[in-house]
């Protein structure tokens, strides 16, 4: 499975960069970023942005599968050999469905953590890659919207392919300390 996953990684990493300057039409491998690191985020302030972060956890469940099996039954028939009745043996495979119980896992929403963080400490980019200014991402997020939350300051590429089926609002934000010691509160319920 590793392999695969190497594999299918190398085979797109040249495309990338041919990807860049292609047209949204033409398809270049898969995205270079997780929807998983999608938050919401609102300028509560002219200084403060509170960011809405899901926690997920890892949850085993099960579900009841019906699988199709075989099993080998002997039947007799009769035939006429040289004119004599004479009875044969034959095997036959008989299908049969057996219900078997199947683990599986997911990821699931446990609780949403807020994070108020300052908006001069963050570093923000839009789809295009432009860096935004303090006073650009206050006025962007007046209104709670979906950004992308890096977990580090660089701002992943994104073919015309892919940028195509995003907001165009989108933005991409990154706060050092937010990946290790916000202020915390759970989110109003």
């Amino acid at each position: 499975m590793k392999f695969l996953i190497i594999a299918f990684a190398i085979s797109f990493v040249g495309s990338v960069g041919l990807c860049q300057d292609a047209s949204k039409w033409q398809i270049c491998g898969p995205p270079t970023f997780d929807f998983a690191n999608i938050v919401v985020a609102k300028a509560i302030d002219e200084s403060t942005v509170s960011i809405l972060m899901p926690d997920c956890k890892s949850e085993t469940r099960s579900r009841m599968v019906p699988v199709t099996k075989f099993r080998q039954e002997a039947r007799i028939k009769t035939a006429e050999v040289d004119g004599k009745s004479v009875e044969q043996e034959y095997t036959v495979q008989v299908p049969y469905t057996e219900t078997l119980e199947q683990s599986y896992q997911v990821r699931v929403i446990d609780r949403a953590t807020r994070k108020d963080l300052p908006i001069s400490e963050l570093v923000a980019w839009d789809l295009q890659g432009n860096k935004l200014s303090s006073q650009q991402v206050q006025q962007q997020l007046k209104t709670a919207a979906h950004v992308y939350f890096l977990s580090n300051d660089t701002p992943p590429e994104i073919s015309a392919y892919h940028a195509a089926a995003l907001n165009p609002r989108l933005l991409f934000v990154f706060h050092p300390a937010a990946q290790s010691d916000p202020k915390q509160e759970p989110a109003p319920q």
